[in-house]
């Protein structure tokens, strides 16, 4: 048998060369259970189509693509956009025999159903029950609605797309490349995928001034672009052989520029897919300072990058969708079938100035008012008795330490002036307790002193790195109990974000003592050093130093600086010690050289208020007085910052310096920079509310995390 025009085109495209991606390649471990409902969705809502035609749709796999697109998502949260993608896609295929009419209540129809405004679920089989349910979905899995929002925005649009794509091919004529690149941007489904993987990890807590800053929103046009791209190389044939499809970049371009072959237009698309990659890892690598929110942007815009890796990587994974006969063109008897679009009606693609949000129930984060709230840290350096070159403070390259103006931060009262609203203001000031306490101890001896060996451990048993899981969450397995606090990945993730709250409050600041770069300690030791973050960049900034980070939990990453070690130690550290005097400063300075210097950072567990307008009857006042007295009970004090410079005098330390701050809770601030770590500060505190006390509330009070989740919330 002769070979078609599509298989002659399939082959004759197959060796000119196709787009590469200089990022990771993932899967998600969930993909083959989610085939598995896709191919139950297409049995279900699929019925109006052939039974070969469904037989194709799965072998396409379509939820694949969402799965290598999202590598990280739970199944509950691959569910909303592996559905997206599908009845997207089907749908897609099924406008070709649409006309704009019926484009357009198509078009109507979705966006009524994904904004809520009719929640009745459609009774018929079809991809409306499929859109229906993306929602119901993506709600139930804990979507933000205005992340939400957001996502179906970019669909409406991609709708839009496709109306303005079917005026193109209807007269057979490629549009110009400006007006392609705008239209590619709204329908490749990028920006859709763009706008959804604020699901994945701990994303979703990323503040607007994040997501909507025009460095990302421009990486969401760049990813966009780049799936519609490569998807055009990849289509091609396909297109060329059916006819009627010419918004195809390789297409375009070969009209654009008026070249003579195939291969020389493939080669100038390729230039401008290549152009726009460059312009995408350009951002990538030179974000701007998001202050608190840096490391998780950081990694929200390489994750953008994995998203578009695994969509090209769906499309060269011999899915059966790009090969030689494989389009399902749909009969018009098929479209005229569809139950639900009645002919005559006029509809707009405006959107709804109110999408009816209100109607659903509110968010477990309402409950707590944190309109105008702070936490308090207090911050202590102090230096153990005897002379030292450093104690002198003579050497012109010691740090500018204890000179922190707390008056241009917070003003001569260490007061924040709150936003003025037109709202009633309350100055509410809450103290958060939290679980990553920086507590550093600095050793340093003056040169010549004996070396500090570090012969004396031991390899990591496995029992250390076998984690007891409790309340669904995973705790330290070396002296277990000792520590309330979970150190599961969702607690790794929230740990990322306080410590750059910390990090940014104190203009970047990771110590006060009076160090010399000049005359680096020789060693500096790291007690609860949670990630690791600390001492990785101490150990850059003193590549001569020693750095031992201590902590129960060997969750830190195995790429370090090589003066850096860490090692997996119980340390007596907050919430795991009776007396903080006698198990801290005073075998602190029982351990240090004299003239060496020991500080420590650290947070109180109480809530105050500067007008005393918090209620102390609210839920609020309840959850974190309940916090106090349970810590008191298990002898694991929550309260710290308060008892610090006594603490140390009294075990025999001089000169002490005691520097309290009080840290903004959501975005009530008027300064800028400390509205921004209020609502980093904000979304730590209810990342870690539960974790707090899962184990602190059962073993006091004999709660069950059911209890404890409606006490947090």
């Amino acid at each position: 048998m002769a070979p078609t025009q599509e298989e002659l085109l399939y082959k004759a495209l197959s060796h000119l060369p196709r787009p590469r991606y200089p990022f990771s390649n993932r899967v998600s471990q969930h993909i083959d259970n989610l085939a598995l409902e896709y191919y139950q969705w297409i049995d279900a809502d699929c019925d109006f189509r052939s039974r070969s035609a469904r037989s194709a749709y799965k072998r396409h796999r379509l939820s694949d693509i969402a799965a290598r697109a999202f590598p990280s998502l739970t199944l509950e949260e691959l569910r909303p956009v592996a559905r997206f993608t599908s009845s997207l896609a089907i749908l897609d295929d099924f406008l070709d025999k649409a006309d704009l009419g019926e484009l357009e209540q198509v078009c109507h129809r979705t966006t009524t159903l994904l904004r809520g405004l009719d929640e009745n679920r459609p009774d018929y089989a079809g991809f409306f029950r499929q859109v229906y349910l993306v929602r119901q979905d993506a709600l139930a899995c804990g979507m933000p609605l205005h992340l939400y929002e957001h996502f179906v925005d970019a669909i409406a649009g991609l709708l839009m797309g496709y109306g303005a794509e079917k005026q193109h091919n209807a007269v057979d004529t490629a549009p110009s490349l400006n007006a392609y690149i705008k239209l590619r941007r709204q329908t490749s489904g990028g920006l859709c995928y763009a706008k959804y993987l604020c699901m994945q990890k701990n994303y979703r807590l990323l503040p607007d001034n994040v997501l909507q800053h025009s460095t990302i929103l421009r990486m969401h046009e760049l990813a966009s672009l780049l799936i519609g791209y490569h998807n055009d190389f990849i289509s091609l044939p396909k297109e060329l052989a059916r006819g009627g499809d010419v918004v195809n970049l390789v297409m375009v371009v070969q009209r654009e520029f008026e070249l003579g072959t195939l291969p020389q237009a493939w080669g100038r698309a390729l230039a401008i897919h290549n152009d726009t990659l460059r312009e995408f890892t350009r951002l990538q690598e030179n974000l701007p300072d998001f202050g608190p929110w840096h490391q998780t942007a950081t990694e929200y815009a390489r994750d953008l990058g994995v998203m578009v890796q695994g969509v090209y990587a769906w499309h060269t994974n011999k899915t059966g969708r790009y090969v030689p006969g494989a389009h399902q063109e749909y009969e018009k008897r098929e479209w005229s079938t569809q139950p639900g679009l009645t002919e005559g009606e006029s509809y707009s693609f405006e959107k709804p100035l109110n999408p009816a949000y209100e109607k659903l129930p509110p968010s477990h984060l309402s409950i707590v008012d944190f309109t105008s709230c702070m936490s308090c840290m207090s911050f202590a350096s102090m230096q153990s008795p005897g002379g030292s070159e450093v104690s002198q403070r003579d050497d012109a390259d010691v740090a500018d330490t204890f000179d922190f103006d707390v008056t241009r931060i917070f003003g001569n009262n260490n007061i924040i002036e709150p936003e003025v609203r037109d709202f009633e203001r309350r100055m509410l000031y809450p103290c958060l307790f939290c679980s990553c306490l920086v507590l550093a101890l600095i050793i340093l001896l003056p040169v010549g002193s004996k070396a500090w060996s570090l012969s004396d451990t031991a390899s990591l048993s496995e029992s250390a790195q076998t984690f007891p899981e409790e309340f669904g969450r995973t705790y330290h397995a070396y002296h277990a109990g000792s520590y309330p606090f979970p150190n599961d990945v969702a607690e790794q993730d929230r740990l990322k974000l306080q410590s750059a709250c910390f990090k940014h409050l104190l203009g970047n600041k990771l110590y006060f003592a009076p160090l010399s770069r000049a005359k680096p300690p020789l060693r500096i030791m790291d007690v609860a050093t949670g990630l690791g973050d600390w001492a990785i960049e101490m150990g850059d900034m003193f590549p001569e130093s020693i750095i031992v980070g201590t902590d129960l939990s060997p969750i830190q990453p195995d790429e370090v600086p090589p003066n850096v070690h860490f090692y997996v130690e119980d340390a007596c550290t907050v919430g795991c010690w009776g007396s903080f005097r006698t198990q801290i400063a005073q075998q602190a300075i029982a351990s240090l050289e004299p003239g060496g210097w020991f500080e420590s950072q650290e947070i109180d567990g109480n809530i105050c208020c500067d007008d005393e307008t918090l209620d102390s009857n609210g839920a609020l006042a309840q959850y974190f007085g309940d916090l106090v007295t349970a810590s008191e009970q298990m002898n694991r004090p929550a309260i710290l910052a308060a008892i610090l410079k006594e603490s140390y005098e009294a075990a025999g330390f001089v000169d002490v310096h005691q520097i309290p701050l009080k840290m903004p809770i959501g975005g009530w601030a008027k300064d800028s920079r400390l509205k921004s770590i209020g609502l980093a500060w904000q979304a730590n505190l209810f990342e870690g509310l539960g974790g707090f006390a899962y184990q602190l509330f059962n073993r006091v009070f004999d709660r069950s995390s059911e209890e404890t989740e409606v006490c947090a919330g």
